[in-house]
Protein backbone atom coordinates (compact mmCIF):
# COMPACT_ATOMS: atom_id res chain seq x y z
CA UNK A 1 0.00 0.00 0.00
CA UNK A 2 1.08 3.64 -0.50
CA UNK A 3 -0.11 6.81 0.94
CA UNK A 4 0.75 10.27 0.93
CA UNK A 5 3.93 11.12 3.46
CA UNK A 6 1.57 13.32 5.02
CA UNK A 7 -0.84 10.76 5.34
CA UNK A 8 -1.88 9.91 8.89
CA UNK A 9 -1.26 6.36 8.10
CA UNK A 10 1.86 6.90 6.50
CA UNK A 11 3.82 6.73 10.26
CA UNK A 12 1.89 3.36 11.09
CA UNK A 13 4.48 1.24 8.94
CA UNK A 14 1.94 -1.46 8.40
CA UNK A 15 -1.51 -1.82 8.44
CA UNK A 16 -4.57 -4.23 7.61
CA UNK A 17 -6.63 -3.65 4.94
CA UNK A 18 -10.08 -3.59 6.92
CA UNK A 19 -8.69 -0.36 8.46
CA UNK A 20 -8.52 1.17 4.99
CA UNK A 21 -12.79 0.80 4.93
CA UNK A 22 -13.00 4.33 5.02
CA UNK A 23 -10.07 5.99 2.26
CA UNK A 24 -10.31 6.77 -1.44
CA UNK A 25 -8.29 4.33 -3.24
CA UNK A 26 -6.63 5.23 -6.65
CA UNK A 27 -5.87 2.02 -8.42
CA UNK A 28 -4.66 0.01 -12.01
CA UNK A 29 -7.60 -0.61 -14.31
CA UNK A 30 -8.30 -4.09 -14.66
CA UNK A 31 -6.06 -4.55 -17.07
CA UNK A 32 -3.25 -5.36 -14.17
CA UNK A 33 -3.65 -8.20 -11.79
CA UNK A 34 -3.42 -5.18 -9.07
CA UNK A 35 -7.22 -4.71 -9.72
CA UNK A 36 -7.56 -8.96 -8.95
CA UNK A 37 -5.82 -8.49 -5.78
CA UNK A 38 -8.13 -5.06 -4.57
CA UNK A 39 -10.90 -7.51 -5.05
CA UNK A 40 -9.39 -10.43 -3.14
CA UNK A 41 -8.61 -8.01 -0.40
CA UNK A 42 -11.89 -6.41 -0.35
CA UNK A 43 -13.54 -9.62 -0.22
CA UNK A 44 -11.16 -11.24 2.77
CA UNK A 45 -11.55 -8.11 4.77
CA UNK A 46 -15.14 -7.82 3.95
CA UNK A 47 -15.33 -3.98 2.93
CA UNK A 48 -16.39 -1.93 0.03
CA UNK A 49 -13.63 0.43 -0.51
CA UNK A 50 -14.50 3.81 -2.13
CA UNK A 51 -12.18 3.12 -5.42
CA UNK A 52 -12.54 6.86 -6.86
CA UNK A 53 -9.77 6.67 -9.77
CA UNK A 54 -8.71 3.74 -12.19
CA UNK A 55 -5.60 4.30 -14.39
CA UNK A 56 -3.05 2.17 -16.37
CA UNK A 57 -0.83 4.60 -15.93
CA UNK A 58 1.52 3.86 -12.51
CA UNK A 59 3.41 7.20 -12.70
CA UNK A 60 -0.37 9.00 -12.22
CA UNK A 61 -0.82 7.28 -9.59
CA UNK A 62 2.35 7.81 -7.47
CA UNK A 63 1.46 11.39 -8.28
CA UNK A 64 -1.97 11.78 -7.11
CA UNK A 65 -1.06 9.42 -3.66
CA UNK A 66 1.79 11.85 -3.36
CA UNK A 67 -0.29 14.95 -3.50
CA UNK A 68 -3.21 13.37 -0.78
CA UNK A 69 -6.18 12.36 -3.37
CA UNK A 70 -6.32 9.37 -1.85
CA UNK A 71 -3.95 6.02 -1.23
CA UNK A 72 -3.18 2.45 -3.58
CA UNK A 73 -2.75 -0.86 -3.54
CA UNK A 74 1.23 -1.14 -5.48
CA UNK A 75 3.38 -3.93 -5.42
CA UNK A 76 6.95 -3.53 -5.01
CA UNK A 77 7.94 -3.84 -8.37
CA UNK A 78 6.47 -0.84 -9.14
CA UNK A 79 8.25 1.06 -6.77
CA UNK A 80 11.61 3.02 -7.05
CA UNK A 81 13.33 4.44 -4.21
CA UNK A 82 12.55 8.01 -5.09
CA UNK A 83 8.72 8.08 -5.45
CA UNK A 84 7.85 10.50 -3.04
CA UNK A 85 5.11 8.27 -1.10
CA UNK A 86 5.23 6.27 1.78
CA UNK A 87 5.07 2.29 1.95
CA UNK A 88 2.53 0.59 4.12
CA UNK A 89 2.90 -3.26 4.56
CA UNK A 90 -0.21 -5.09 4.64
CA UNK A 91 -0.02 -7.52 7.64
CA UNK A 92 -2.88 -9.31 5.92
CA UNK A 93 -2.89 -13.31 5.34
CA UNK A 94 -3.05 -14.67 3.03
CA UNK A 95 -1.60 -11.98 0.83
CA UNK A 96 -1.88 -11.62 -2.74
CA UNK A 97 0.53 -13.06 -5.15
CA UNK A 98 2.42 -11.55 -7.97
CA UNK A 99 3.93 -13.55 -10.31
CA UNK A 100 5.90 -12.41 -13.17
CA UNK A 101 6.88 -14.42 -16.55
CA UNK A 102 9.69 -13.49 -18.25
CA UNK A 103 10.05 -15.34 -21.68
CA UNK A 104 12.36 -14.86 -24.26
CA UNK A 105 13.62 -16.95 -26.89
CA UNK A 106 17.05 -18.55 -26.65
CA UNK A 107 18.85 -18.45 -29.74
CA UNK A 108 17.98 -14.49 -29.16
CA UNK A 109 21.15 -12.64 -29.17
CA UNK A 110 20.40 -10.02 -25.40
CA UNK A 111 22.30 -7.14 -25.74
CA UNK A 112 23.99 -6.03 -22.04
CA UNK A 113 20.81 -4.30 -20.59
CA UNK A 114 18.76 -7.22 -21.72
CA UNK A 115 21.14 -9.71 -19.53
CA UNK A 116 20.93 -7.10 -16.70
CA UNK A 117 17.05 -6.89 -16.70
CA UNK A 118 16.90 -10.63 -16.79
CA UNK A 119 19.49 -11.34 -13.79
CA UNK A 120 17.17 -8.69 -11.72
CA UNK A 121 14.14 -10.64 -12.58
CA UNK A 122 16.13 -13.99 -11.30
CA UNK A 123 16.82 -12.78 -7.58
CA UNK A 124 14.84 -14.29 -5.35
CA UNK A 125 13.45 -11.47 -3.65
CA UNK A 126 11.79 -9.43 -6.87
Amino acid sequence: MITSPAHPLAKNGSIRFYDLAQESFIQLNERFVHSIAFNQLSRQAQIKPKLIYQTNDVQIIKGMVAKGVGISLLSAAALLPQDPVAVLTLRDQPQPEFLIQLVYRSNHLLTNLQQEMIQLFMQENF
